[in-house]
């Protein structure tokens, strides 16, 4: 026993009671009164609660987490191949620009579905389900130019993004045909579908609140990215061969079909 632990007995705990059966036919003899522990020592073994938002950058769940429920999504990657540069543009844009208010995405991507509750013992047969869905699906590619730069903001207006808009409208198509996949599996399991006419974007910065005057913004960066796309146009188109469902810390990687 620590000498701590030990100077815990001698004080012992506010929370003991007394166990004795009220048939006892011995008499008790009177025990001396223990003395309350000082705080400096009661302190030592408290539990500190964190702050849940202490480690997102202010960010706010969109609902509690709960032991065995997972975050999920579906998304389409950018490549890792182009990424560290595009981050690089990202950083010395917004740098420049705003300063530290706004903050890089950790991983560029398009969202094609809702950010849902799965119990851990549900994912494997969920991700099953949307490979068997996905694979049916032709690879396709994205384009974006500098033009297609937007602000975008959350539905619990908590954030506002800033981003790349698909608009090429093959390409809205072929999404949509991904959410549809999607949807059919997140029915099955009793989840929330996707937006019914979603605003396909890659996100690329993010800070927190919600931007009022978004038509500013965009101005002020488009001069930047236009030189940006002129110098490296290999940036803003890229293909797609596979989607990710992410699950907590895991990663699912969903290929598409194959080609013939």
């Amino acid at each position: 026993m620590s000498s701590l632990s030990a100077l815990c007995d001698a004080y012992g705990s506010e929370s003991e009671s007394d166990d004795s059966s009220q048939y006892e036919s011995e008499p008790k003899i009177a025990e001396k009164p223990k003395l309350p522990m000082p705080k400096e020592i009661s302190s030592l073994f408290e539990t500190k609660q964190q702050d849940p938002n202490q480690d997102h950058q202010g960010r706010i769940r969109s609902f509690a987490h709960e032991r065995g429920n997972w975050a999920t999504y579906v998304y389409i990657p950018y490549p890792k191949d182009l990424f560290k540069e595009l981050k690089f543009h990202v950083e010395s844009i917004f740098n420049t620009t705003f300063g530290s208010s706004w903050q890089v995405i950790d991983d560029f991507h398009v969202t094609v579905s809702k950010t849902v509750v799965i119990p851990h013992h549900c994912i494997d047969p969920l991700v099953e389900s949307l490979q068997e869905k996905l694979k049916e699906l032709q690879p396709f590619s994205i384009t974006f130019t500098a033009d297609d730069l937007k602000v975008f903001v959350n539905d619990e207006k908590t954030r506002s993004f800033c981003g790349f808009k698909v608009q090429v409208p093959l390409t809205r198509q072929i999404l949509a045909q991904v959410v549809q996949s999607v949807d059919e599996t997140f029915v099955e399991f009793h989840c929330e579908k996707y937006y019914i006419n979603p605003s396909f974007h890659m996100s690329i910065a993010w800070c927190l609140g919600e931007v009022k005057d978004r038509n500013r913004l965009v101005k002020q960066l488009a001069e930047s990215w236009t030189s940006v796309e002129i110098e490296n146009p290999e940036l803003f188109t890229f293909n797609v061969t596979n989607i990710v469902c992410k699950s907590g810390n895991k990663q699912f990687y969903l290929q598409l079909k194959a080609p013939s």
